[in-house]
């Protein structure tokens, strides 16, 4: 289980892009992690990633998905096609280790730097 294992993350709500959220929010590509909310004054804040808006939002079920923000294609030049690729990269991270992000802002590819931080453990 990469949940169980991943000891950080970037402090952001991430989204795996799926056929009928990339067609509703009309995003220019089909892979790779939409940032719904980034924590306010967190690293991954600092360091410039966007999330959606509360203007912008989808409820799926009792989920809600604000549109609207960055895309995470890359990390570390390894590609992100969906959550698990993710929790394979932070599998072997460190909290506070400085990763390079890949994304897609809009219609433009960016790169963006941040520290991962300390993953809380699961809840039973």
């Amino acid at each position: 289980c990469w949940v169980c294992l991943a000891r950080c993350e970037i402090d952001a709500d991430l989204i795996s892009l799926f056929p009928a959220l990339v067609r509703y929010a009309n995003l220019p590509i089909r892979n790779g992690l939409l940032v719904s909310t980034v924590k306010r004054g967190g690293e991954a804040d600092r360091a410039g990633l966007h999330g959606g808006t509360k203007d912008n939002a989808l409820r799926i079920s009792n989920h809600i998905i604000y549109l609207g923000g960055d895309v995470i294609i890359a990390i570390n030049d390894q590609p992100i096609a969906n959550v698990g690729d993710y929790y394979a990269v932070m599998e072997r991270s460190r909290p506070g280790e400085t990763i390079k992000m890949t994304i897609i802002r809009g219609t433009q590819k960016l790169t963006l730097t941040t520290k991962l931080i300390q993953r809380d453990p699961p809840t039973k």
